[in-house]
């Protein structure tokens, strides 16, 4: 393998781990998930034509309950006043700084209707309109019922190391930090440590909940600056060689 080879294929593992993070979070936090969603041409033979890593879709009423406790969601992307509200999020990951996917941003090639319209939350005028306001504020509010009160919330959503600038821009995107959810998951797992599972057979999660599952009771409890090294490093470097670095440094 050429040496630019071997520096694409890592960046793109990279990639996909980060969104391994993303996909555990937003499922953690009561969402139903579409990873890598291919928006498709609406003519045979072509390419496609863009895809959104993650949809994120959360219904109103959604809650868990862990014995007699309900778990409490990160209120970063479930905040109280759109908590009564049907979200439907479409999220960007990226392994280092926040950006929008290029082929969101112009309306005229319809890809955030296209992706809307697979959602299929409103008839197709209404998702013409919900999508048009995306592609102006990545923000839109709808309501089914021919009232005021919006029913449904509509977002763009960055997953990423920083922020960046996007915010002066764009201030309705919503922008997570891989720092805020080794945080949530550091708390989720410190205040619920009934959840853990000490038979590895009954450990149903995958990737990055199971390796943070094993991290978070490896040893006693974990600090929010040791889950955020956690991810970190499970992002750039990988599971296996995450697992021996930090199981080394908890000794």
């Amino acid at each position: 393998m050429r040496p630019q080879q071997g520096d694409e294929f890592e960046r793109r593992k990279r990639g996909e781990r980060a969104e391994d993070v993303a996909l555990a979070y937003f499922r953690f936090n009561g969402f139903f998930t579409i990873p890598g969603f291919i928006i498709h041409p609406g003519e045979p033979g072509n390419s496609p034509r863009t895809d959104i890593d993650l949809i994120a879709i959360r219904f109103a009423l959604s809650c868990e309950a862990h014995g007699c406790v309900e778990l409490e969601d990160d209120p970063l992307i479930v905040p109280n006043e759109t908590s009564n509200c049907h979200l439907i999020y479409l999220v960007e990951v990226k392994s280092g700084n926040a950006r929008i996917n290029g082929p969101h941003t112009d309306p005229s090639k319809r890809n955030i209707h296209r992706a809307l319209y697979r959602v299929g939350f409103a008839p197709k005028e209404d998702l013409d309109q919900v999508a048009d306001c995306i592609y102006k504020s990545l923000y839109a509010e709808y309501s089914n019922d021919d009232g005021q009160t919006a029913t449904h919330v509509v977002r763009y959503v960055t997953v990423s190391s920083d922020k960046g600038d996007l915010a002066q821009t764009h201030p309705r995107i919503l922008q997570v930090t891989f720092d805020d959810i080794a945080k949530f998951f550091s708390g989720r797992f410190r205040r619920y440590p009934t959840k853990r599972f000490h038979d590895d057979s009954s450990l149903q999660w995958k990737g990055f909940a199971q390796k943070f599952h094993d991290f978070a009771y490896r040893g006693g409890s974990k600090s929010d600056d040791l889950a955020i090294e956690f991810v970190k490093r499970y992002i750039q470097d990988g599971p296996e060689r995450c697992k021996c670095e930090m199981g080394q440094e908890n000794r």
